[in-house]
């Protein structure tokens, strides 16, 4: 499964990618160049990969996240605090969709891994 939910204004989107699946592509690109966040999902592998850019290249932040993988907490912060970006999951939470929200601030991203075999 692969979706994207464009929302009311260009500040807002959701991808959600099912864990195990193939796919090819998926970049996303939101704001002005300096504003810009890059997903990509390597064409015929299975969605293993989050890569998130956001601001100037002095300011970009790579997360990869395995599906499937059991994790703890993940967190980086970028600075300055207007290009704070977050991946984060619970404790021992399986990870199986990783979902992305842009904030009321196109420079701010929050990723949040969800664990879909709880209702």
């Amino acid at each position: 499964m692969l979706e994207q939910r464009m929302g009311p204004s260009s500040d807002t989107a959701h991808f959600t990618l099912a864990a195990g699946e193939r796919v090819e592509v998926l970049e996303q690109r939101i704001g002005p160049s300096s504003d810009t966040a890059n997903f990509t999902v390597p064409a015929g592998e299975r969605v293993v990969v989050l890569k998130q850019r956001i601001g100037p290249s002095s300011d970009t932040a790579h997360f990869t996240v395995a599906a499937g993988e059991r994790v703890a907490m993940l967190e980086h912060r970028i600075r300055p605090s207007s290009y704070t970006a977050h991946i984060t999951a619970a404790t021992g939470v399986t990870v199986v969709m990783l979902e992305q929200r842009m904030g009321p601030s196109s420079d701010t991203a929050h990723f949040t891994v969800v664990d879909m075999t709880k209702p």
